[in-house]
């Protein structure tokens, strides 16, 4: 048999005509485009005909770590009523990470507040939890601050720049 990619090449694909090994020349980013198709032709050398057949390969690019989550927005803003049950998730933190699997998966932290501890990162649900009964009377201030950082599950792990969060 002969090998030969009938179309597909331009992306930088090439066959070895002998083992139909397929190899690229370019160095791919999963992000932009995600997979390739190649149509691929093997041809026998029987006489007096020679006969041959076509296969279309899906080559996938696997993801690299290769993107820092990042916060939709800084400063972030929740407002919580005095009412609210202790337990209650006040804010859901959300983040973008173009990265696939681990790569995109992000987890947050929280550096720095000034809560005294009226709140704490749920990490099951990646939100801020009301963690005491509010009493907007015997606090200093109606506004909480958190500095909150975040990374994501790659190897290894990209941290993206912190984000601030104001509870009211």
């Amino acid at each position: 048999y002969t090998y030969a990619i009938s179309s597909g090449t331009e992306n930088g694909f090439s066959i070895d005509p002998v083992t139909g090994v397929i190899t690229t020349h370019f160095k791919y980013d999963r992000e932009q485009t995600p997979a390739y198709i190649l149509l691929i032709q093997a041809r026998d050398s029987g006489t007096p005909m020679q006969l041959s057949s076509t296969a279309l390969v899906l080559v996938e690019i696997g993801d690299e770590n290769d993107n820092v989550p990042t916060f939709p927005c800084s400063p972030m803003y929740a407002r919580v009523l005095e009412s609210t049950p202790v337990g209650t998730i006040v804010f859901k933190f959300v983040a973008i990470d173009h990265d696939k699997g681990p790569n995109g998966t992000v987890e947050f932290g929280i550096i720095s507040d000034n809560s005294s501890n009226l709140f704490v990162l749920d990490t099951s649900t990646q939100g801020l939890k009301l963690n005491a009964s509010l009493d907007r009377h015997a606090e200093s201030s109606g506004t909480f601050m958190f500095m909150v950082s975040l990374h994501d599950n790659g190897v290894p792990a990209l941290t993206g720049t912190p984000g601030i969060l104001l509870v009211e």
